[in-house]
């Protein structure tokens, strides 16, 4: 079988990331999501993400507020989670997040990711602004 290579158009940019540019509605290039995978605020904003089928650069933190000094210095603040867009000021806290994700429509399949969630994940919070 042949393998085809993609049109101009359709290559990812480097190493996969395809960003917010590729959503439906207003656009950003590349965003950075300081977060924990323990943390339930930063698993909200990350299923967010998932739903509406953008892709994020996730900066793993120290447990320690006390340890993420360099995170400090680049974003203002210790506390998670924290996107940095590619364009203005970094948001911090959950709602601020998902607040500038609320101009992005859902991927076509957003509910499917929300119910297969609702069934792998016993404690799953579905994030309030996900249903429509």
């Amino acid at each position: 079988m042949e393998e085809s290579r993609p049109e101009p158009g359709d290559r990812l940019p480097p190493f996969g990331l395809t960003g917010l540019s590729e959503s439906h509605r207003r656009k950003a290039t590349f965003v950075e999501l300081y977060q924990a995978e323990w943390c339930p605020h930063s698993h909200k904003v990350r299923q967010r993400f998932t739903e509406l089928g953008l892709d994020f650069w996730a900066r793993q933190v120290a447990a320690d507020p006390g340890e993420r000094e360099q995170m400090r210095q680049h974003v203002g603040t210790n506390e998670i989670p924290v996107l940095v867009p590619d364009e203005g000021d970094p948001l911090c806290g959950e709602d601020d997040i998902l607040a500038y994700l609320a101009r992005f429509d859902d991927r076509p399949d957003a509910g499917s990711h929300r119910e297969k969630a609702r069934e792998e994940v016993p404690t799953f919070a579905e994030v309030a602004s996900a249903e429509r």
